[in-house]
């Protein structure tokens, strides 16, 4: 939170200080002890002491002397001026990031700074409150206002009388809300040139301060940030159900999908393609802020959260796909994710389907290789299948003979064969891979097809030993 020489004036401690502030630039960021050369930054407050013992602080024309007290003790004071609201200002940026709401946002806001704060949009309509509730004290009005959620006629009447309360770019303001028994702080809250409303802080004794005001500034432009992301969770919900629906019930034709999807700019026979996002590494970001990440990166781009995860559905006309996966990369390891990538696909009817090979893609990507797609993985995939869904056991009934010749005599026929049909049935390359020589690779061949009753010159016999030992992973 950016501060003003009025912010650091009202956090001082220390008696019989002056101080002249003729800009009170809300750009300070640190303090430090006057240099005695160099350019000075217009966002550092500047210490030095002079023969009477004061101590001046200065920031452009703006500064403030301290007496009696040495440079050491305003310099800390300063500092924790800073840490104070800086602290604040990440709790804050924190808690919209997270998704909380504005009740936790204005809590935590009034709460530290001895106010309670009120949001109302243009309508009066009060959408969140939180603070010191003691500021509020008996005022019957004020607590009836909030047990509604909206002010009485008479006080709309009288406020709307008042000038600036819905001027575009005006700073926190005074406002006396005499039907409420009421004298609080009022920030206009514009998105663009469109008025959101206000936010009202309540629990400051008057006369307000320029530091007071400067200090609900900091507060208000977070409460906008809330605001605008709570718009575009709107949006991201309303294109979020469109993936949803798909993946979850299939539209009731193809047609009712390229609707949906046609007011994203969508094309019938786009190719499409889906990611699914897994995360390895639980200690980094919470699984959901990567779905935040992801949607960022393009905004044709469509991201849903759900029991299995995010899922990023994109267009491929309106997105690289080797510029979307580089940009995937980094934020997949920020937050300890990898994803699985599915075939390409046009007919939106198969989204569900192609969701499942997603799915299957990312179980087998790791941190060295964060996006797998499918097509690396099919025979591995296959190959798993085989192992855990046959209603039998599909694996030639050589290999079994095999094992056990070579359990019982301390052969290693199986290996033999392993290296023979991996080296496309050449005898002479399966000898160098094993360190034997071509004669003694073709007796072993002998006694595999003896052993295993198999005719090794029939492709179909060395396809199925293939598989078998691939399936067995032996």
């Amino acid at each position: 939170m950016r501060l003003s020489m009025w912010v650091v004036t009202e956090w001082l401690p220390f008696e019989g200080l002056r101080a002249d502030i003729q800009e009170g630039n809300r750009e300070l960021r640190n303090a430090r002890l006057l240099p005695s050369s160099g350019e000075l930054s217009r966002s550092t407050v500047y210490l030095d002491s002079d023969e009477s013992g004061n101590v001046l602080c200065t920031c452009g024309k703006d500064f403030i002397v301290v007496p009696g007290v040495d440079v050491d003790t305003v310099l800390t004071s300063i500092l924790d001026c800073f840490e104070h609201y800086n602290d604040l200002d990440a709790r804050l940026r924190d808690l919209v990031a997270t998704g909380a709401g504005l009740d936790a946002l204005l809590n935590e806001a009034g709460c530290t700074l001895g106010r309670f704060f009120v949001v109302a949009d243009a309508t009066y309509y009060i959408h969140g409150a939180g603070g010191d509730v003691s500021q509020l004290g008996d005022n019957e009005e004020a607590l009836e206002s909030l047990r509604s959620k909206s002010m009485p006629l008479a006080a709309i009447m009288h406020v709307n009388k008042q000038q600036g309360i819905r001027t575009r770019g005006r700073e926190t303001y005074e406002v006396d809300v005499k039907p409420l028994g009421a004298y609080a702080l009022a920030t206009n809250l514009f998105n663009g040139n469109r008025h959101d409303g206000w936010l009202v802080s309540i629990g400051i004794k008057a006369p307000f301060t320029r530091g007071d005001m400067h200090v609900q500034d900091g507060v208000s432009a977070i409460v906008l940030q809330w605001m605008r992301m709570r718009a575009d969770d709107e949006l991201r919900t309303d294109r979020s159900a469109v993936l949803a629906d798909l993946l979850k019930n299939g539209p009731e034709s193809r047609e009712t999908a390229d609707v949906r999807l046609a007011s994203l700019g969508w094309g019938r026979d786009d190719p499409k393609c889906i990611y699914a996002v897994r995360q390895y590494d639980p200690s980094k970001n919470p699984s959901h802020v990567i779905g935040r990440f992801l949607e960022r990166i393009d905004p044709t781009l469509v991201v849903t959260e759900g029991e299995g995860g995010t899922v990023l559905f994109a267009d491929l006309l309106l997105v690289q796909e080797g510029q979307l996966e580089s940009a995937m990369a980094p934020l997949l390891a920020m937050c300890g994710c990898v994803a699985g990538k599915g075939m390409r696909f046009t007919d939106t009817e198969e989204a569900s389907s192609h969701l499942r090979t997603a799915r299957e893609a990312a179980e087998r990507a790791d941190a060295r290789n964060p996006i797998k797609g499918f097509g690396e993985i099919k025979l591995d995939y296959a190959l798993s299948v085989l192992r855990s869904d046959s209603v039998a056991d599909v694996r030639h009934d050589a290999l079994d003979l095999l094992v056990a010749y070579d359990e019982q005599h301390a052969t290693n026929l199986v290996e033999t064969l392993r290296a023979y049909l991996s080296c496309a049935c050449s005898a002479t390359a399966a000898a160098e891979a094993l360190f034997v020589h071509r004669s003694t690779l073709l007796y072993r061949l002998d006694r595999i097809a003896e052993i295993g009753n198999v005719d090794l010159s029939d492709p179909d016999t060395r396809f199925h030993l293939d598989l078998s030992l691939r399936i067995n992973d032996i």
